[in-house]
């Protein structure tokens, strides 16, 4: 009964500590002054002119890759789809398959403790 007692105390001890160094923490970053940086003229010209050279322009998708991208996606979201659901033009393809049955008391094999006995 003793054991119980200190680890139920140990694990509250526990508790209380990471409780009060989270609090702390919140404290500490609350009370601090808030950081101000100041924007220098150099930077100033990347706010100013954002489609400027440091913007590649093949960050930009063309049709070909959307129209490939979205027809990948498509197909393993079906895919995924048909994992668990019956085809989209059932009348029941909003219920979820039914789990395999399991097999008959008849066609159950039966349990060898040795089966790669030689």
């Amino acid at each position: 009964m003793k054991v119980t007692n200190k680890r139920a105390a140990t694990a509250l001890a526990a508790e209380v500590g990471v409780r009060l160094a989270l609090f702390a923490a919140f404290l500490v970053t609350e009370l601090l002054p808030p950081f101000q940086r100041l924007i220098q003229p150099e930077e100033m010209w990347l706010y100013r002119n954002p489609s400027s050279p440091s913007s590649p322009r093949w960050l930009q998708y063309s049709w070909p890759d959307v129209l490939a991208g979205s027809a990948i996606g498509l197909t393993f979201a079906y895919s995924c789809y048909r994992q668990y659901y019956p085809p989209l033009m059932d009348a029941e393809c909003h219920r979820p398959l039914p789990l395999s049955p399991a097999l008959p008391a008849t066609q159950k094999q039966p349990h060898n403790p040795q089966p790669f006995c030689v």
